[in-house]
């Protein structure tokens, strides 16, 4: 879901994630496309956004550890989801910048949440780009901790800025 706020976006991505159980350093959600990168009112492809907040919300109050975060300015082919996450080098040359843990969380009883910004995450701020003539950058979340989520468990909510 996508909230316009002038040139401010906040986006709710739900990943797929995977339900049977993952083992520490597994992908837990396989890339999934974002379509993120489009000026708001336009669809020209290639604009770009701030991204300047995430707030993670575990609907089924699982989190006890470190989930990873990772971007990617176009799609890429990971392996599949409960096997261990590995990256080439053509991957990694379209990450958008340094993965971004997820592992302060606060449990409000039956959910708990974690927010990284630019005052508590040294690489908030990023910029977002897709690829050339793309309109969408690409997510996957590594579990770093082995949990069993529902499929639509985690919400990601990304707060972004048009540039």
């Amino acid at each position: 879901m996508i909230k316009n706020y002038g040139l401010i976006q906040v986006y709710d991505w739900t990943p797929t994630m995977n339900t049977g159980g993952t083992d520490a350093g597994d992908i837990a959600a396989a890339p999934e496309a974002l379509p993120l990168c489009r000026p708001i009112g336009d669809s020209k492809a290639g604009a770009g956004l701030i991204l300047e907040i995430i707030f993670v919300i575990d609907k089924d109050d699982v989190a006890s550890g470190d989930w990873t975060l990772y971007l990617f300015s176009s799609s890429v082919t990971l392996a599949a989801e409960d096997a261990a996450f590995a990256i080439t080098d053509a991957e990694a040359a379209v990450m958008l910048g340094p993965p971004i843990d997820l592992a302060s969380w606060t449990d409000l009883g039956g959910v708990k949440v974690s927010a990284m910004s630019d005052t508590t995450l040294q690489n908030m701020g990023r910029i977002l780009k897709s690829e050339a003539g793309g309109r969408d950058i690409y997510a996957s979340l590594v579990d770093e901790a082995g949990v069993t989520s529902t499929a639509s468990g985690l919400v990601l909510r990304l707060g972004l800025i048009h540039t």
